[in-house]
């Protein structure tokens, strides 16, 4: 097993590869249509998440703080929330629960308004707060 902090080399190659793949369906989707388009923000995601799966927090949070300035702008408002608590998410693993915390919030009015309060989603949104809590 690697001392490098990664799972099995040949795990982290694929991930890398899956980074350098995703990175660049976004780089296509953001000259196709700017950096700011609608269009850009499933990849936006999917690149984030495989720099969180990396461990590379400080890489995700800037894609899913673009994907959150997409949702704000066009909706709609429960991508908006999703938006909200990826972030969340990311902030908390990144070990700054204040800023987890505000996102996870924003997060989980916009659910409670989009779903209503006994969703699932909802439920999501009040498990991260517990995580965040327990820091």
């Amino acid at each position: 097993m690697s001392t490098s902090g990664h799972p099995h080399s040949g795990d982290a190659n694929v991930l890398l590869k899956a980074i350098t793949d995703q990175a660049e369906r976004l780089r296509v989707a953001q000259k196709a249509h700017g950096d700011f388009h609608e269009c850009a923000s499933d990849d936006l995601k999917q690149l984030a998440l495989l720099f969180v799966m990396n461990g590379e927090h400080d890489k995700a949070l800037p894609l899913l703080h673009q994907r959150l300035v997409i949702h704000e702008k066009f909706g709609p408002e429960d991508r908006t929330a999703e938006a909200l608590q990826e972030l969340g998410t990311v902030y908390r693993l990144h070990g700054t629960p204040d800023i987890a915390l505000q996102h996870l919030l924003r997060a989980l009015t916009l659910r409670e308004k989009c779903h209503g309060k006994n969703s699932l989603k909802v439920a999501e949104t009040l498990n991260s707060l517990a995580l965040v809590s327990q820091m």
